[in-house]
């Protein structure tokens, strides 16, 4: 198909309405955005492969992103230019927390009730997916009637089905949920009951029938169909590419990494099936980039390479861990047209990391900055987190104590230049729900701020070197979001009223947002998302928690990241 809406673009999809259910894709943000995630095309392939189904998409208009006051003009599907309430099923793809205001900004602009309950039968059915809400899906429970958990090209064509015979047999939206209920891989927060203690925390969660816990659903092996680009636009962060997902999920277990623990177990894609989907989509983009968590850790990464570059195509790669690269990787990769290296240290200390789950020593990564100038790399990106728990002010220090060995050791081998430029990218640890890391306490967003002010300033004047960091206000918000109970809806509903101003949301609402992102949890505490299947056990992620603080030596006061 060519151009669709305002977009041009080829790939979309575009069925007659008749006889069909219609599905709008929804991904609360900007095309931009939400066109440049792979995830967001997999949904939109799996609904489109349903002959029953006819599957559109929607976004938010980009002013509204950028600007984001509480009014929204109206959406309206890319396809067809049609309304949301013209359609079966709205369906929200939602691997972000910070977007949860725009899932009810958006339902607001549409006409159509914010919460589930001020929706009639006669409403689309509003449903959500994305590994956040997979983690926890209890703040945005209010807004939607089902949850997807897990993988949702596996859970599609049971939703789809299950609402189409509902609309066939005239049943009740009461009717509707008890049948989604029943799918394995479907939270209907309605038919769950949440009970809290006298201190706020959790006390119980229950279902209205039997069901005690719901079940994270994958797809096996036989039965993985591995995402690519099904649109092409070049109004995305990866226009100029050929998306193809590589891994799905990471073998590692790096304490603060959802994809670690939720995504298990890894899965790698056959370097057969590689190359034929990137044969497949030379025709359309050139640059083939290979998308995962692990990309890094695919055991025949070098193989497919090889075979990539005799078929024609460039290759683009995501972060690599620091200890697989080779020189003869990295001449493969420069081969191959990349001219950037993204590696992901995460902390500066090598005590830190080893902790982490990464086992990398200082010279290893300085050894890594040697060979990516030397095969004529341009430049080496570094990702580093900071307020880790334990985390101590000499730990930041050697953030950029490790920067500076290796430009003395780049300018030692390769002149002033230094042979390739070093970016630092710092982002705020962020306790995810679902890892060892959802016991402890978010650093205060202010710290957070000053340790980063602090390596900005040690590497203020080293030349080549650049420095970028995430706001930590915004993280503190998605922690709040991240750990939050039910409760938590206030925020979202205040955070899109107000045009994501905080300092007036957190006036109006009657919560303590340090209750979910600063307050340090109890072994035994009940948590909000106690009732969702994660496909690891708590024993096993307290069990690496406490590994992880062996390993640096902590106290259980200190769990909370302050010292």
């Amino acid at each position: 198909m060519g151009a669709t809406g305002s977009y041009s673009e080829t790939g979309a999809v575009v069925k007659a309405e008749g006889g069909r259910l219609a599905v709008l894709l929804v991904f609360p943000n900007s095309y931009f955005v939400g066109m440049s995630n792979l995830g967001f095309h997999a949904m939109y392939s799996a609904f489109n492969s349903l002959e029953f189904v006819r599957c559109e998409r929607a976004f938010l208009p980009e002013d509204a992103v950028r600007v984001p006051g509480p009014g929204l003009a109206r959406p309206v599907s890319v396809e067809s230019g049609l309304i949301p309430s013209r359609f079966h099923i709205i369906a929200f793809s939602l691997p972000f927390e910070n977007d949860y205001p725009n899932l009810v900004r958006f339902l607001v602009a549409s006409g159509l009730g914010a919460s589930a309950e001020e929706r009639s039968a006669a409403d689309p059915l509003v449903i959500a997916g994305g590994w956040a809400v997979t983690a926890n899906p209890e703040p945005i429970s209010r807004f939607v009637d089902a949850v997807v958990i897990g993988e949702g090209e596996e859970v599609a064509a049971d939703v789809a089905a299950a609402v189409f015979d509902a609309r066939k047999k005239r049943l009740s939206k009461e009717e509707l949920l008890e049948a989604l209920d029943e799918i394995d891989g479907v939270y209907v927060p309605s038919l769950f009951r949440v009970e809290y203690s006298s201190v706020g925390t959790v006390a119980g969660v229950s279902h209205r029938g039997s069901k005690a816990r719901v079940k994270r659903r994958l797809a096996g092996r036989e039965r993985l169909v591995f995402a690519r680009t099904c649109v092409f636009s070049d109004e995305t962060e990866f226009g100029q590419m050929a998306l193809i997902e590589a891994v799905r999920g990471c073998p590692r277990s790096c304490r603060f990494c959802l994809a670690s623990y939720c995504r298990r177990p890894a899965r790698f894609v056959a370097v057969g099936a590689l190359v034929q989907t990137a044969g497949e989509m030379l025709r359309h983009r050139k640059t083939i980039g290979l998308v995962g968590s692990a990309v890094g850790d695919h055991p025949d990464l070098e193989e497919t390479l090889e075979r990539l570059l005799e078929a024609g195509c460039t290759v683009s790669l995501p972060s690599l861990r620091a200890d697989r690269i080779s020189e003869q990787l990295l001449m493969l990769i420069r081969k191959a047209g990349q001219r950037t290296i993204t590696i992901a240290p995460e902390a500066g200390d090598e005590r830190l990391r080893r902790a982490l789950g990464k086992p990398i020593a200082d010279d290893e990564l300085i050894q890594v900055a040697v060979m990516a100038a030397s095969t004529g790399f341009s430049v080496l990106k570094l990702y580093f987190i900071v307020g880790l728990p334990g985390e101590k002010e000499e730990d930041v220090d050697k953030i950029a104590e490790l920067v500076k060995r290796m430009r003395h050791e780049l300018r030692r081998r390769f002149g002033d230049r230094g042979g390739l430029g070093i970016s630092l990218s710092i982002s705020s640890l962020v306790p995810k729900a679902k890892t060892p890391f959802q016991w402890v306490g978010m650093m205060r967003p202010s710290e957070i701020s000053r340790r980063i002010k602090q390596v900005k300033r040690q590497l203020r004047g080293q030349r080549g070197v650049y420095v970028h960091s995430d706001l930590p206000k915004w993280a503190y918000v998605q922690a709040v979001l991240s750990r939050g109970d039910r409760r938590c809806a206030k925020f979202v509903e205040a955070l899109a009223r107000t045009g994501m101003n905080w300092q007036a949301t957190c006036q109006e609402v009657d919560l303590s947002p340090d209750f979910y992102a600063i307050r340090k949890r109890k072994r035994d505490e009940v948590f909000p998302w106690a009732h969702i299947d994660s496909g690891v056990s708590d024993e096993e992620l307290w069990s690496d928690l406490n590994k992880y603080r062996s390993e640096l030596g902590m106290v259980d006061t200190q769990v909370n990241g302050a010292g």
